[in-house]
């Protein structure tokens, strides 16, 4: 549990066609006046609450630390909302210890890395891992929420969390991890503990399509379903990977007579512009294999050009 909500930027997959239809792709920031709206509220309190919370851990991250080798161990973890009952949860007594406390805000959780939605959603987890047995390690079919809505307390508590805070004044702030690791279909982050590094959207398509689906519906429920919000602080990134020969940017344009650079390599890189394509920069030869590049979880170019003006482009990787 910390003191302070934090905003994040988050980066979003490639998806299908229709999948993007209502995403706005050039959505980067907040605008200033939202982020001085953020720091004129100043204090606030970020509240990790899960399943976890019984074991008493650091959030669900020991799926991927202490027990990422242990399926047996995952797989219970994962059957604990079925016993998950926090019969005495008053979110108007922690609301008003908010007040009293002379918080502004809050950011609570509403989904950790595991996968556990501590909030109503209407998606579905179709497909997950196989922990114990002969078949262990591999997926199998399923259809469930894996939300606080199939526990005993079968309650929204984001729901009830939001109406009271909101009823005494203070910030909604709403925290979402985007990566899952309950969910089969998510199998593609490096941290996740049976990270699949061939799953592809050329692999295996349906999956893709259904993390891609699944994800943006549980944003959308999240900034639709609980009135106005003040915040969003996404966690963890579904990202970029490594861009191979060249990368592509379309908003970038330096001037004539610029030197980009990569972190990492003291050389300047070659450039080009192009109508259609925009910035083309050229990856040398010797790391252009997603192996080879300098830096271990991202990248980025520094463009300098004249008078005495950079732009940096900046980008994460999943492994």
């Amino acid at each position: 549990m910390g003191l302070f909500g934090v905003c994040i930027t988050m980066c979003l997959p490639e998806a299908s066609p229709a999948a993007e239809q209502k995403v706005e792709l050039d959505y980067r920031h907040a605008s200033p006046q939202a982020v001085e709206a953020w720091r004129d509220m100043k204090y606030g309190l970020r509240i990790h609450w899960g399943v976890y919370s019984k074991l008493g851990l650091e959030a669900s991250w020991a799926l991927a630390r202490e027990h990422k080798n242990d399926l047996e161990w995952q797989g219970w973890y994962h059957n604990l909302y079925k016993t998950f009952n926090p019969s005495e949860f008053y979110a108007e007594e922690w609301a008003e210890l908010m007040v009293r406390s002379g918080l502004k805000f809050f950011v609570f959780t509403t989904k950790h890395h595991d996968g556990f939605s501590m909030f109503k959603t209407k998606t579905k987890v179709k497909r997950r891992f196989i922990y114990t047995g002969p078949n262990a390690g591999k997926i199998e079919e399923c259809d469930l929420h894996y939300s606080i809505m199939e526990t005993p307390y079968n309650k929204d508590i984001v729901g009830e969390l939001v109406v009271a805070c909101r009823k005494r004044g203070l910030g909604i702030g709403l925290y979402f991890s985007h990566i899952d690791w309950y969910d089969a279909d998510f199998r593609l982050d490096q941290w996740n503990p049976l990270h699949d590094l061939t799953y592809s959207k050329e692999t295996d398509s349906g999956g893709w399509a259904r993390f891609v689906s699944r994800h943006r519906e549980q944003i959308r429920e999240l900034c639709t379903n609980y009135g106005k919000i003040d915040m969003i602080s996404f966690d963890m990134v579904i990202s970029l990977k490594w861009p191979g020969e060249t990368l592509k940017l379309k908003s970038v344009r330096p001037r004539a007579g610029s030197r980009i650079f990569m972190l990492g390599v003291k050389a300047p890189l070659e450039w080009r512009m192009d109508e259609s394509e925009g910035l083309i920069i050229e990856i040398p030869k010797n790391l252009q294999a997603e192996a080879n590049h300098p830096c271990k979880q991202g990248y980025a170019f520094k463009i300098e050009g004249k008078p005495n003006k950079t732009v940096e482009a900046r980008g994460l990787l999943t492994r």
